[in-house]
C-alpha cells in the first residue's frame, strides 16, 4: 500500500514537472528567438561561450585540441523541444533537438548539424535520453573523429537492419522483410576502432555519434503506461503526460534493490564512441543554451548590458535568466583556468 501511494506521489510530481517545462518553453520561445537575432550581431559569440573556462566539466573535458578551429566557425546554436512545437498541448517537452549552424570554412561541407534526443524509460527502471547517430560530411582530411563517427553510423544502421527495424526518428518501425544480418561488418569495425582509439582524445564532434541505451519507443511506452483512475484531467480522460510515469513496481524495486542498475551485465554503452553524450546534451540544453549570455560575459571579461543600475555594470555583476546575481570578475579569479590546448 505504501509503495502504491509513493508511486502515485511520484507520478503527480512528474506530471507537474512536465507541464511546467512545457509551459515555460512555450512562453520563453519568442524571447530566445529575439536573443538569437541579437547574438548574430556579435562576432564569435558561440565559440567564446563553448570555450569559456566556466562551462560544465562535461563540455570542457570533451573539447580536444582539434576542435577549437572548427568551433570557431560556429555562428548559432538552438535548442528546440520539437514535440511541443508540433503539439503545444500534449507534446513531451523532455524530447529536444540541438541545432548547430556553421559559417563556410575548410572543415565542414554541412552548414547545419542537428541532433535529436528522446526521453525513454525501460522496463528495468532506467530512464534517460536516447538518440540516433548523425553522419557529418567533412571536407577532405578534415574529420576530427578520424572516421570513427562514420563507422558508428554504419554500425547503427547495420544493427537496425539486423533487428528488422527502420530507423526513422526513433519510430522503430518493423521491416516487412527478413534480414540476413550476421553480426559482422560495421559492428566489427566499430569494436576494432574503439579498441584502437584513446577515449580521452576523441573529438567533441563524436558527440553526434551518441545513441544511448537501446530502448525502443514501444518498450518505453509500455514502461510508462501504468495508469490509474486518479490520473485524469478535468474532462475525466487520462492526461497523456500522466501516462508517462513510473510504476508502483519500479518504485518498490528501486527502494528494495537500488543497485540493480549497476549489475555486472553487459555495459549498454560499451560500443558508444562518445559515452558522455547524454551528459553533454543535458549540459547544452539545460545550462549552456539558457545561460549563454552569462558564459559569454565571463569568458570575454567585458561588460555586457543587463537590466539594472550602472553601478551593477561597473562592478561586473551579471544577472542570469533566473534572476541570480553573480560577480563575473571575481568568479574568473576564483575558477581554475582551463587546460591549455
Amino acid at each position: 500500500m505504501v509503495f502504491a501511494e509513493l508511486a502515485e506521489v511520484e507520478k503527480r510530481f512528474e506530471a507537474l514537472e512536465i507541464e511546467t517545462l512545457r509551459t515555460s518553453y512555450i512562453k520563453s520561445k519568442p524571447i530566445y528567438e529575439n536573443r538569437a537575432r541579437l547574438i548574430k550581431q556579435i562576432p564569435g559569440f558561440w565559440p567564446t561561450v563553448l570555450q569559456s573556462d566556466h562551462v560544465p566539466a562535461a563540455i570542457e573535458s570533451s573539447i580536444q585540441s582539434c576542435d577549437p578551429q572548427i568551433l570557431n566557425s560556429l555562428k548559432a546554436v538552438e535548442v528546440a523541444r520539437f514535440e511541443v512545437d508540433d503539439d503545444p498541448e500534449h507534446g513531451d517537452p523532455r524530447n529536444f533537438k540541438i541545432v548547430f549552424e556553421f559559417d563556410s570554412g575548410p572543415f565542414l561541407e554541412d552548414k547545419v548539424l542537428e541532433k535529436k534526443f528522446w526521453y525513454r524509460r525501460s522496463n528495468d527502471g532506467w530512464a534517460g535520453l536516447v538518440s540516433e547517430p548523425v553522419r557529418i560530411r567533412w571536407k577532405l582530411n578534415a574529420d576530427p573523429t578520424l572516421g570513427l563517427l562514420d563507422i558508428a553510423v554504419d554500425a547503427y544502421e547495420e544493427r537496425l537492419k539486423g533487428s528488422g527495424m527502420i530507423g526513422t526518428s526513433q519510430g522503430n518501425k518493423r521491416s516487412s522483410t527478413e534480414s540476413s544480418y550476421d553480426g559482422v561488418g560495421a559492428h566489427s569495425r566499430l569494436v576494432n576502432a574503439l579498441e584502437d582509439s584513446d577515449a580521452h582524445s576523441i573529438s567533441l564532434f563524436a558527440f553526434f555519434g551518441y545513441c544511448g541505451r537501446n530502448v525502443t519507443a514501444e518498450e518505453s511506452a509500455e514502461a510508462m503506461m501504468d495508469q490509474s483512475p486518479s490520473r485524469q484531467d478535468g474532462s475525466g480522460n487520462v492526461a497523456p503526460e500522466w501516462k508517462q510515469s513510473v510504476s508502483e513496481g519500479s518504485i518498490k524495486s528501486l527502494i528494495q534493490n537500488p543497485s540493480h542498475l549497476d549489475s555486472d551485465d553487459e555495459d549498454p554503452l560499451a560500443l558508444e564512441i562518445f559515452p558522455a553524450g547524454e551528459e553533454v546534451a543535458n549540459a547544452l540544453c539545460e545550462d549552456i543554451f539558457p545561460n549563454a549570455l552569462r558564459y559569454y560575459a565571463q569568458a570575454s571579461e567585458q561588460e555586457v548590458w543587463q537590466p539594472g543600475s550602472e553601478s551593477d555594470l561597473e562592478s561586473g555583476d551579471v544577472e542570469d535568466h533566473d534572476g541570480h546575481v553573480s560577480n563575473s570578475s571575481s568568479e574568473v579569479e576564483e575558477r581554475p583556468r582551463k587546460r591549455q590546448r
